[in-house]
């Protein structure tokens, strides 16, 4: 469900998305223990990640904050959304 709100969202914005599973220890591997839990990643400006020369053009983190709150507002039922 989160996934599907995510990238229903997403879709609405011009985002593309892909779905990748991440091995990496984030937050939401501990928290998915316990609650429902996704993550929403934006484009890394050369594709650097995990990198101290990792960036992202500030118009991917506006979209990226779009995408998130709509997908939220819409998950709880937001009417607005």
């Amino acid at each position: 469900e989160l996934i599907a709100a995510i990238a229903a969202a997403a879709a609405r914005h011009g985002a593309s998305t892909m779905a990748m599973p991440s091995g990496a220890a984030h937050d939401a591997m501990v928290l998915s223990r316990h609650v429902p839990s996704a993550m929403l990643f934006i484009p890394s400006i050369g594709g650097r990640s995990h990198d101290v020369a990792e960036d992202s053009h500030a118009s991917d983190i506006v979209r990226g904050c779009q995408v998130r709150a709509e997908a939220v507002a819409v998950l709880i039922g937001d009417a607005a959304a």
